[in-house]
């Protein structure tokens, strides 16, 4: 049998307690700095939330992110739409594509949109609007762009904004991609939306 040493258990326990607080120490640190990646915490628990700010929800374990205005999960779905080809020059106009809701995206919100071209746009910005045609509803309040002389729009000088008023999708909605402004010489249009 084993001799018992209360001893050596309180010491035992003291060094975890003084773990615990110095771990505590480095979360606040962390949060103070805006590096706020705090696992399993529900996201409820930041009355105040900040752009970029990550939790672990408790219901399903996942990660989730503070964007846009609203906490979205990661793993979300991802549709990437090619609404030229890459021979095509970009044209404007309403419904350049459109595509129906399936039922694994239904009550999804949109979360994220990048675009790009395979040939540049001399002059002019290639515009898109996403257009929820079931709801009449424009899902950004500032639409896709993409600079003169640039493939994408992730370094764009004004970034989409999502219309969280309108960025819910349901089951058999139809969603166009309406192309505002065409820019000059640019083709191959292509749109990604992730839903989440």
């Amino acid at each position: 049998m084993a001799e018992y040493n209360p001893g050596e258990d309180q010491d035992t326990i003291a060094e975890l307690y003084r773990r615990i607080d110095q771990l505590n120490e480095e979360i606040t640190a962390m949060q103070a700095m805006g590096n706020v990646y705090t696992p399993r915490i529900n996201p409820t628990a930041y009355p105040t939330p900040v752009e970029g700010q990550h939790a672990i929800d408790p219901a399903d374990n996942r990660h989730m992110w503070y964007a846009n205005g609203a906490w979205h999960k990661a793993g979300g779905i991802v549709y990437h739409i090619k609404v030229f080809s890459d021979t095509q020059t970009v044209a404007s106009g309403d419904g350049k594509f459109i595509f129906e809701i399936p039922e694994d995206t239904d009550a999804k919100n949109l979360i994220n949109i990048e675009t790009y071209v395979t040939t540049v746009s001399s002059s002019g910005k290639p515009t898109v609007q996403i257009r929820n045609i079931t709801q009449a509803a424009d899902m950004l309040s500032t639409k896709c762009e993409i600079d003169a002389n640039e493939k994408n729009s992730k370094d764009a000088v004004t970034q989409p904004v999502i219309n969280l008023a309108s960025d819910d999708v349901a089951w058999g909605d139809h969603i166009a991609i309406d192309v505002d402004i065409a820019g000059t010489g640019a083709a191959g249009l292509g749109v990604i939306l992730e839903f989440g």
